[in-house]
């Protein structure tokens, strides 16, 4: 029998209210309805986190916690904005220390501990989808148990379905395959590494893949059906998540994307990662605004909204223009005309808040803004769905123009390279233009090697 009760943590539970109550004031502060509904990103969690892991300690710690936390919201942030644009491909490491997975998002618990804290929370705002919700849970703890398993070499790989969810209403509309690896740093220890390919399957297409892959993957769940009441029934969703398949060694030494080509058909319906890169250099900078107004020292929740909005409004406007207009609203163009048009940041984060959003969907809940009415009043920004604004492949081909003399337009100040952090780790301070890119990495923009 399958059941969907959870064995209460104390520490959990306080986890999980100290959550809710941040929720609470941040709709409250904002003049909003709270919505039950979960967000991809929670500006208010997100502030939350700050206040626990860095703000309660003492202020020897801060500066190095601070850092650390920082790291983390950029990369949650691309997250986000990759999900909401639907890039088609996205790489992530996870390091395993004890027999358990740490995501680089959450660096200080074992993963699993997140995604119990998170089937808690599911709990909480009454989740139609808990079956689906635990089976994931014990999906990743499958998958965490294949990785540590020192019995398994090197280049071993597993495969995870996450289709869309069944029921009205899902929180899970998205769909993805992910594709894990055993591999191997220099100093010789083992980690995870995912690789999560966006695509636009239906059932047929993710059960046709699953049947490539194992012929009776659906033999033990049409068993335990077959047996089983109504209510205590597995949804093929729920038994997708949490059933990965571990591949046979003879895929170990095959590269993820030769797999995926092998199992399943290249029909990603997502947006080029090239538009993705473009989208990242215009509304990056509002970004680093809003982290800025996030580790402020007491709580500014109507600040946070307003400059969380005005990301996702500009990335929204973008890529509205890039796709009218072609190559001519390139994401250099665009950033020279704002440059020279004199506005300081806190006048852009005002103007960008009060636009409109687009409510987008992703399988870590709805990705939206919040803005202020004529009264100055926050709301929630519910706008109208253009589906060629997520499903930008017409311009993946299409590369930045470049200009001998861009860089002598750009303003170089101190601040870390978005590019050699996520590329070689190098967090350091250092020379960053408009883009937040170092000079070398704007000299290869500009001399065309890189595009």
């Amino acid at each position: 029998m399958l059941s969907c009760d959870v064995i209460r943590n104390p520490s959990l539970e306080q986890d999980v209210q100290e959550v809710l109550a941040a929720r609470r004031e941040f709709y409250l502060v904002n003049d909003l309805q709270e919505d039950a509904r979960r967000q991809s990103y929670e500006p208010a969690v997100a502030r939350l986190n700050f206040e626990r892991r860095v703000l309660r300690l003492s202020p020897e710690e801060q500066d190095i916690a601070k850092d650390a936390f920082l790291r983390e919201e950029r990369r949650n942030l691309r997250t986000t904005l990759g999900e909401r644009y639907h890039t088609s491909k996205s790489v992530t490491s996870y390091k395993t220390l004890n027999g358990q997975l740490y995501s680089p998002d959450f660096p200080d618990e074992p993963f699993t501990d997140v995604m119990e804290r998170g089937r808690e929370f599911c709990l909480k705002m009454h989740s139609t989808e808990t079956k689906r919700e635990q089976l994931e849970v014990e999906g990743f703890k499958k998958l965490q148990d294949i990785i540590t398993n020192l019995n398994n070499p090197v280049g071993t790989k597993i495969v995870v379905f996450s289709p869309p969810g069944i029921v009205e209403g899902t929180m899970y509309p998205k769909r993805f395959i992910d594709i894990w690896e055993i591999q191997e740093d220099a100093q010789g220890k083992r980690f995870g590494q995912v690789t999560r390919f966006t695509t636009n399957f239906d059932y047929d297409k993710y059960t046709k893949g699953a049947k490539n892959i194992q012929s009776d993957y659906f033999t033990k769940w049409e068993e335990q059906n077959k047996k089983a009441s109504v209510e205590d029934q597995i949804p093929i969703d729920a038994w997708f998540v949490g059933n990965p398949i571990q591949l046979k060694t003879a895929y170990n030494t095959i590269g993820v994307e030769a797999l995926f080509d092998t199992f399943f058909e290249e029909d990603y319906a997502s947006m080029q990662e090239q538009m993705f890169a473009e989208v990242m250099m215009v509304c990056w900078p509002l970004a680093e605004y809003f982290l800025e107004e996030l580790c402020k020292g007491e709580r500014d929740f109507r600040s946070i909204a307003e400059s969380f909005t005005a990301i996702l409004a500009r990335a929204d406007k973008f890529i509205e223009e890039r796709e009218k207009y072609g190559e001519s609203r390139n994401a250099h163009t665009v950033m020279r005309e704002e440059q020279h048009a004199g506005q300081d940041m806190k006048q852009l984060v005002a103007y960008w808040s009060q636009q409109e959003v687009t409510t987008r969907v992703s399988n870590c809940g709805e990705s939206k803004g919040f803005r202020r009415n004529k009264y100055g009043q926050i709301m929630l920004s519910y706008g109208f769905e253009n589906p060629q604004q997520a499903m930008l492949n017409s311009v993946g081909g299409q590369s930045l123009e470049t200009d001998e003399e861009e860089s002598e337009l750009i303003t170089w100040t101190s601040g870390v390279c978005r590019l050699c952090e996520s590329e070689d780790g190098d967090s350091s301070t250092k020379e960053v233009g408009d883009c937040n890119i170092c000079r070398k990495h704007q000299d290869e923009f500009d001399s065309g090697k890189r595009k």
